[in-house]
């Protein structure tokens, strides 16, 4: 089940999905699918997803142009406050200073 969940987010993280989406595709109940996701992982099925899109997010970061917004709406976050306020509880760092401080200096040679 946890496997399929984890297959599942990574293939829709940038929709609007919800842990109730996940669990019905798992065809279970949501509490149940919750307790069994976080007995195997020791996260709950909400911090997985918000991490996993935050890791996507902060390479989209670094290794990308694209702004803050842009690569918010495509972790899932279409607004932007939201997004940010997911990224700092993930790094204690905001989505601009993490760029900042991470940038991967292009070589143009």
């Amino acid at each position: 089940y946890v496997r399929e969940a984890m297959n599942f987010i990574e293939q829709n993280y940038a929709r609007d999905i919800k842990i109730e989406d996940i669990a019905r595709r798992c065809n279970l109940d949501r509490s149940y699918f919750g307790k069994i996701f976080k007995k195997v992982l020791g996260q709950s099925p909400q911090e997985f997803l918000v991490r996993f899109r935050m890791a996507k997010a902060a390479d989209m970061l670094v290794t990308t142009n694209r702004s803050v917004g842009e690569i918010g709406e495509a972790v899932g976050y279409p607004n932007l406050l939201h997004f940010s306020r997911a990224f700092k509880s993930v790094y204690e760092i905001s989505p601009r200073d993490y760029r900042q401080k991470n940038k991967v200096v292009q070589n143009n040679d």
